[in-house]
This record gives structure tokens, sequence and C-alpha cells, in this order.
């Protein structure tokens, strides 16, 4: 493909609004930085306004990531909307450094083992790896996510990164990039003793505000119960919490209690970013079916479907993701280059056109952040 026939189907998907919404993977929450202080209101539902909850944080300080409907998932596709209010670690590797293949598995044990008392989701993604040469790299570095891929590498440039090696963005349970960073960062002593990794020891702040939905996984209904509520599958979850029986009551309780708070979020970001509350309740509908607040989600939903500033975002996602598909083995070609200035250009105001500017290293007015790290 050309750079001009690039720019055109860019600029075609732009002009018409034809993107589905399906065809763009939910990310974690954003919103064009002018509405960021916008005062919430109460949902259509006539709700009283003290009714409406408040934004878990301001929506400039949420982070913006690219759509992940490129990335070749090994086992379920995670929907990282769904992950909002718990952490998430995307780890991005590469196979080839023999002095980091020496201490990964090691590290990557630390952090599993922080992840299995929290609320967190440990997401592993080979950078310009085949999908078999993922499996066998995590087999051999005894990598054991909760769920894993393969993407070109401008998908890490897309979310900050300049180098691929171990490397890591860690998103807090309110959806804030709280650092970025290499994996194998270690805290020392003044004696130069290795205390532990740096991600592991953060674990609890990074998942401060929230508790494991299924606290004592050992029946292996409940272990499969606790891997779906870390990949978003609630749905899922609820069903297999159901098949444990008593086991799985408090379960069940507190993961309603997500549900609840998912849709109160949505609520509570409608006025100030409509599309991250689109997201929101489009998640809380499709997989709390039988909550009570499941018909008024996919009411929300439907309604800010046809909300003008939901339309562009959805159409700048798609651009984004028919971009990163073409990107596939051919980061640094030209055609690539400019699609993505054109949608940076086109659509400064949306998540799509922020994260695209990130790929061309243009960092973006999200990326004044004083949670981000190094």
């Amino acid at each position: 493909m050309t750079r001009l026939s690039a720019l055109l189907l860019v600029s075609a998907m732009a002009a018409s609004g034809a993107v589905r919404a399906d065809e763009a993977a939910p990310t974690a929450p954003s919103a064009p930085a002018d509405k960021a202080d916008a005062p919430a209101t109460p949902a259509a539902s006539g709700a009283p306004a003290e009714a409406v909850p408040e934004p878990p944080c301001p929506v400039k300080e949420v982070c913006d990531l690219p759509p992940l409907a490129t990335v070749n998932w090994i086992g379920p596709r995670v929907d990282l909307d769904a992950l909002f209010g718990q952490a998430i670690l995307l780890v991005f590797v590469e196979s080839w450094c023999p002095k980091c293949n020496e201490w990964a598995p090691d590290m990557a044990k630390q952090v599993q083992e922080a992840a299995a008392k929290q609320p967190a989701t440990i997401i592993y993604l080979g950078v310009g790896m085949a999908k078999a040469e993922m499996q066998s790299y995590m087999e051999r570095m005894k990598l054991e996510g909760h769920a894993a891929g393969v993407v070109p590498k401008v998908v890490a440039w897309e979310v900050g990164l300049a180098r691929t090696l171990w490397n890591v963005v860690v998103i807090d349970t309110k959806g804030r990039r709280v650092v970025r960073g290499t994996f194998g960062t270690y805290r020392k002593t003044s004696a130069g003793k290795m205390l532990g990794n740096k991600f592991a020891l953060d674990m609890p702040r990074y998942c401060e505000g929230s508790a494991p939905i299924v606290e004592a996984p050992e029946s292996p209904v409940l272990k499969k119960a606790d891997l779906a509520v870390r990949l978003g599958l609630y749905g899922t979850a609820l069903a297999l919490l159901e098949k444990a029986g008593d086991a799985g009551a408090e379960a069940r309780s507190r993961l309603a209690a997500r549900g609840q708070k998912m849709f109160d979020a949505a609520r509570a970001y409608e006025a100030s970013d409509p599309y991250m509350a689109y997201r929101l309740a489009t998640v809380a509908a499709r997989e709390f079916k039988s909550a009570p607040f499941a018909a008024e989600a996919r009411t929300m939903a439907l309604r800010l479907a046809k909300d003008k500033q939901v339309r562009r975002e959805k159409t700048a996602d798609g651009a984004l993701v028919k971009i990163l598909a073409m990107a596939s083995g051919r980061a640094d070609d030209e055609a690539v280059k400019g699609a993505l200035a054109q949608v940076a250009g086109r659509f400064a105001d949306c998540r799509g056109g922020r994260v695209a500017m990130r790929a061309l290293g243009r960092p973006s007015d999200r990326d004044v952040n004083p949670l981000w790290g190094n």
C-alpha cells in the first residue's frame, strides 16, 4: 500500500464515519482534554444529581492506550475496558537478549506472586515475534501471566515506550498510567544487595482501593473464576461461581459490587467524557446481563452511541486499528507514518489522535502527567 492510498483510506473512514463500533477493541478509559473539568450530570433515567458518584479521577489523568484489535492473542481476547477498577501490567518482551533471559524467570516469578494476591492482571506482549515463538519463550522463561499475545513494534511505541526489551506500562485501578520502565529495575540497599522487583514491591500501591474478588481460589472451579475476573470475563466468572455453590457466594456478592461500581463510573463520566461512559456502560451491560443496572447500562450505551463526540472517537479508533493492521511487520514504512500523521491531525481531540501522536514521537497533552514515572 502506498502512502497516498493509506492516507486516502484513513480520510475516507473519517469522512464517512462508517467504522463500526465493534471494529475498535476497547481500551483503557480516555477523554478529550477540553471536557476534563465538566461537571457530572445525572443519567437520563432521572436519578437525582446527588445519586451520581464522583469520577474515580479527573479525566485528564486517565491514560490513552492503543486499540488491541491487532494483538494475536494466545488464549482469550482481553477487553481493557472490562479491567477498569483493577491494576494492569502490560509487559513488552523480546527473546533475543541473553542477559535479560538470565534474570527474567526470577523477576517474573516475583511479579506473578504479588499479582496473585491482588486484583491485578499481567499481560505479556511479544514484540515482533511469531505466536509459536512467544509461546515457546513463555514456557522457557516460566512466564505465567494472565494473558499473552504478540504485537508489532509500533504498538509499544504508541504506549510511550522507546524500547521494547522487557519494558512495562502499569495502569492503576483508576485508569491512570502510574509508571513505565524496565522490568529489570531492582531496589538496592546501601551495600548493593538486591531487595526485589520494583513492580512486585509496588503492587499494593497500584492496586489501592480494590480487593480480590475470589479470595481463596483453591478449587479448580474457583481458580477458573478468578482468572475470568482478571480477564474481565465477568459473565463467565458469575457462571463458575454459581457452579461453586456456597463456596462462591461471597465472591458473587463482591463481583456484583464490582459491576455496580463500573456502571457508577460510567454515570460519573457521562458529562465529562461520553466516550468513556459509553465504553464502560457497554461492558457493564454485556458482562452483567442479570444485574439490576443492566437495562439502564444498555440504554445509556445506546443513547451515547448517537453522541457526536462518541461517533468521532469511534471513527478515530477504527482508523487507528486499520493502521495497526497495516503496520504489522513494517513499522518504519512511510505509508504507516503518513497515515498516523493524518489521524493525529484530524483527530487531535480524540484518544486515537493522541495515540497516533505518541507513535510518531510527538507527546500529546496527556503525556504531561505527574504520575508518569521512569
